[in-house]
């Protein structure tokens, strides 16, 4: 019972986030805001990999709004909100793994999806967007420890590409996100040769892990 209220609870905020701050309903929507929807309209590659006219600020949503514009006959505002936010939801849902306590991941809903309003950019521009990619990576990341995808090399080398995949997605979102992937696999590289005591690291023990790797850094 407890399960479900909690769940129940968080769904509710993400709800309520949704119909406050999403591009469908929120009143304060800004050019950055609008560029998103417009090139949902007319996208077309490779002439928007970036925000119409720069070289950075990589266009994930508009690239995945495709799904529910062309696919589902959405409106762009209405495609831009529902990618928008699925990406977000993931971010959280890969944050809250991190926490044992039911309130702490609760408070942390509350803390994402409804950020003090001179932080409302982390919720509606690409600083959000960049670290639900990373925070999506690491719990990946973590699954790496669990004996079903060592044991099994289908499910390692899928497991490698998402990591691998994510990012490189979080690097197009926000050339940023390189300084925070370097720090993740730094650590990642000191606490599987040091803090272990043995060389059980993913960098260290796994072939097919180096390969991903100089094969991401490569892209």
């Amino acid at each position: 019972m407890k399960t479900v209220l909690h769940y129940t609870g968080i769904a509710i905020i993400i709800i309520l986030s949704f119909l406050g701050y999403s591009s469908n309903f929120y009143p304060l929507l800004s050019s950055d805001d609008a560029i998103q929807v417009l090139m949902i309209h007319d996208f077309k590659l490779p002439h928007d990999f970036y925000f119409w006219g720069q070289d950075r600020y990589g266009s994930l949503i508009p690239l995945l709004g495709q799904i529910f514009y062309r696919g589902l006959g959405l409106s762009p505002l209405t495609s831009e909100s529902i990618v928008h936010y699925l990406l977000l939801i993931a971010g959280y849902f890969a944050f809250a793994s991190f926490f044992k306590s039911k309130l702490c991941r609760l408070i942390l809903a509350v803390a994402w999806f409804f950020p003090p309003f001179h932080l409302i950019d982390f919720l509606r521009g690409n600083i959000g967007l960049e670290y639900s990619l990373l925070a999506t990576g690491i719990f990946l990341i973590n699954k790496l420890n669990e004996n079903a995808f060592r044991e099994n090399r289908l499910r390692l080398h899928l497991l490698l590409l998402f990591i691998t995949i994510l990012f490189i997605l979080a690097t197009w979102v926000s050339d940023l996100a390189a300084i925070s992937i370097f720090l993740i696999l730094m650590l990642q590289i000191y606490f599987g040769k040091f803090a272990r005591g043995s060389k059980s690291g993913v960098l260290f023990n796994w072939k097919p892990a180096i390969y991903y790797l100089f094969s991401g850094i490569l892209i």
